[in-house]
């Protein structure tokens, strides 16, 4: 959900962020003309408005589920931008594989694909949270890494 969208409450000054999609749903509008300059405002350092236009918009971007505040929105841009949160690489998989590592349960971060791999390396996988077991290809770790 891309919620590029700030509307402001010029009141109150309370704010939320919202998609394209949950401002053209509100009917706010009374031509297209008009629901292009709003939705261009609300893109560009946002879209100040009167109360009743303003919760007609947050009740909308409720309904679709597509409602951040300012906080949200901080902490959604910071958790994304930190590579330890995102999935693990195909490379990394593969490279599990090959090390004789199976994995079952949740997909794994980018950082514990990397830990995995280098427990692999150096035969430290008992210590990580699941079952050691010894295979024929070499120690495999069956569980979620954590």
């Amino acid at each position: 959900m891309m919620t590029n969208c700030r509307i402001t409450n010029s009141k109150t000054g309370e704010t939320f962020f919202t998609t394209e999609a949950s401002i053209y749903q509100a009917h706010v509008h009374t031509t297209p003309s008009e629901r292009n300059r709003i939705i261009r405002a609300a893109k560009n350092g946002g879209f100040e408005t009167w109360q009743e236009r303003f919760d007609t918009i947050k009740k909308s971007a409720e309904t679709r589920n597509e409602l951040m505040t300012e906080r949200e929105v901080v902490e959604k841009i910071a958790f994304d931008s930190d590579w330890r949160n995102q999935p693990a690489t195909s490379r990394q998989l593969s490279y599990l594989s090959v090390l004789g590592v199976k994995l079952s349960g949740s997909p794994i971060t980018k950082i514990q694909a990397s830990q995995l791999i280098d427990a692999a390396k150096n035969g430290y996988l008992s210590s990580l949270r699941g079952q050691d077991e010894g295979a024929e290809n070499g120690r495999q770790f069956i569980g979620e890494v954590y």
